[in-house]
C-alpha cells in the first residue's frame, strides 16, 4: 500500500503524490459525465488537495467553516486549473489526430497536372494541320522549302496521313483529359483545404464555449462559500464538447474516406495520361522516322 508519512492513502490521494500534483480528481465534468451516473452536481465531486489533506466532496469543502474564503478560492483555482490542462491535452490530441486525416489532401501528396507537353503537343498538332494543306509558297521558302516538297509527299500517303490526323484528334483529347483531370485533383485540394480549416474553426469554438463555462463554474464555486448560499451547478447544464467532437470525427472520416477512393483511382488516371503522351510521342516520333529516311 502506497504510504505518506506513515499514513495509508486512498486513491485519488495516491494519484496526486504519484503524478507530483496539487490537486486531483478522477472526474473532469466536460468529458466524464456520460461515465459517473451518480454524480448529479458539482458539488458532489470528489477530490484531493495536498493543503486540505484528505479527499473531499467539492459541495462539504466549500462550505466547512473551518477553512478561510482565501484558502477555498485557491483551491477552487487549482481545480479549475487541473480541469482545464485536462481539457486542453485533451482537446489537442483530438484536434491533431483529425488534421493528420485531413492534411494527407494537400498538394504535395498530388501530383501536379502539367500542360507544357500538351502546349507544345498543340504548337506540333496545329502545324501539322496547317502544312497538310499543301500551301505551296512555303516549297519556294530558300533551304527549307524542300523539307515541304517531301512533307506533302509523304502526306499523299493514306498510312502517314490518317496518321497525322490521329495525332490532332489524340492531342485535343488529351488536352480535355488533362482539364478534367486537373480540375478533379484542384476540387480535392479544397476539399483537404476547406477541411482543415473548418476543423481548426470549430476547435476554437469548443475553447471558446469552453472559457465561458470556466468562468461561469468559478463564479458558482465562489459563490458556494457563502453559508446562505444552497444553489447546486448540475453537471448535465455544464458545456460537453463531445458532442461536437464526435460531428467532426464523422466529418474527418468521410474526408478519409473520400480521400483514400481517390487514392485506389489515382494510379489508373495518370496511367491513361501516360498511355496519351505515349500514343502522341510514338506516332510523332514514327512519322519523323518515316519522314527522314524515306523523303530525305
Amino acid at each position: 500500500m502506497f504510504k505518506k508519512n506513515n499514513l495509508e492513502l486512498d486513491p485519488l490521494a495516491r494519484e496526486t503524490f504519484e503524478k507530483k500534483l496539487k490537486v486531483y480528481t478522477d472526474f473532469n465534468p466536460y468529458f466524464e459525465k456520460n461515465f459517473h451516473s451518480e454524480i448529479d452536481t458539482i458539488e458532489q465531486v470528489s477530490f484531493y488537495h495536498k493543503k486540505v489533506k484528505q479527499t473531499r466532496a467539492l459541495g462539504d469543502f466549500l462550505k466547512d467553516r473551518k477553512h478561510s474564503p482565501g484558502f477555498k478560492k485557491k483551491v477552487i483555482k487549482d481545480l479549475l486549473k487541473f480541469w482545464e490542462k485536462e481539457f486542453r491535452e485533451h482537446i489537442d490530441f483530438e484536434q491533431s489526430k483529425m488534421l493528420q486525416k485531413t492534411s494527407k489532401v494537400n498538394r504535395k501528396k498530388i501530383k501536379k497536372i502539367r500542360f507544357i507537353f500538351a502546349y507544345i503537343a498543340i504548337i506540333v498538332s496545329a502545324i501539322g494541320m496547317i502544312i497538310t494543306r499543301k500551301v505551296k509558297f512555303l516549297e519556294t521558302i530558300p533551304f527549307i522549302g524542300k523539307y515541304f516538297t517531301s512533307h506533302y509527299q509523304m502526306i499523299d500517303n493514306p498510312l502517314y496521313h490518317n496518321l497525322l490526323i490521329s495525332l490532332v484528334y489524340l492531342t485535343i483529347i488529351l488536352i480535355l483529359y488533362k482539364m478534367i483531370l486537373k480540375t478533379y485533383f484542384e476540387t480535392l485540394r479544397n476539399m483537404g483545404a476547406n477541411a482543415e480549416s473548418y476543423i481548426s474553426k470549430e476547435f476554437k469554438k469548443i475553447k471558446t464555449n469552453f472559457q465561458g463555462q470556466q468562468k461561469k463554474l468559478r463564479t458558482h464555486l465562489l459563490k458556494s462559500r457563502r453559508k446562505g448560499f444552497k444553489k447546486t451547478y448540475k453537471i448535465n447544464n455544464i458545456f460537453d464538447p463531445n458532442v461536437m467532437i464526435n460531428k467532426l470525427e464523422n466529418y474527418s472520416k468521410n474526408i478519409e474516406t473520400r480521400y483514400t477512393k481517390f487514392r485506389k483511382k489515382y494510379f489508373w488516371l495518370l496511367f491513361l495520361h501516360f498511355l496519351m503522351i505515349l500514343g502522341i510521342v510514338g506516332i510523332t516520333g514514327y512519322i519523323g522516322y518515316q519522314f527522314v529516311t524515306l523523303y530525305l
